[in-house]
């Protein structure tokens, strides 16, 4: 394996990221919220991970109290690479659960509310020992507004049709602000 990225957003405690993985299964915890402050790092280490061949990523959320659009929108993006059910979320509460059930990311992403773990993925988890910290350091801003505007963009394409309205003004805005980003690097 390769060394993984670093680079990201920089996440203020208690946002972090704990991840780990055997050669085909990935376990992220998420610690906070999960928020646009980790989802550049989460995006990087997901990509990172599906380029060494990983198919199924597991995202125990226990210690998450809640997710923002940026979050959701780079776990569905994850998700759109995989079979169906490749990528779980174990341990949701009410809130964050609702939030993935009310875009529609529920049809992509299996849902396991907390304490409903299923046994297959209690044994896949079981065998990951090399759990580490994920940095997330301060990323360019052109990167991390199109990493804001792909989750977007990927919300918007998933969801259900009757909240993909909500995000048209969020991608028009960011489609502004990666275009400035871009004419100023020039």
């Amino acid at each position: 394996m390769t060394d993984a990225p670093r680079t990201g957003f920089a996440a203020s405690p208690p946002d972090a990221l704990t991840a780990g993985s055997t050669e085909s299964v990935v376990l992220i915890r998420v610690k906070g919220h999960g928020s646009f402050r980790i989802s550049q790092t989460m995006k990087e280490y997901c990509v990172w991970m599906l380029g060494e061949g990983c198919s199924q990523f597991i995202f125990d959320m226990k210690a998450c109290d809640g997710m923002d659009s940026t979050f959701m929108g780079v776990v569905a993006g994850i998700a759109r690479h995989l079979p169906k059910e490749s990528v779980v979320m174990i341990n949701l509460d009410n809130r964050p659960a609702q939030s993935v059930r009310t875009l529609g990311l529920d049809r992509l992403i299996l849902c396991n509310p907390n304490g409903s773990v299923l046994e297959v993925l209690k044994q896949k988890m079981g065998t990951i020992t090399n759990m580490a910290n994920l940095v997330a350091e301060n990323g360019d801003k052109r990167t991390v507004a199109r990493t804001l505007l792909e989750a977007h963009e990927v919300l918007a394409a998933v969801a259900s049709s009757d909240k993909r309205s909500e995000f048209k003004d969020a991608i028009e805005c960011l489609k502004k602000e990666v275009e400035k980003l871009d004419g100023s690097a020039k």
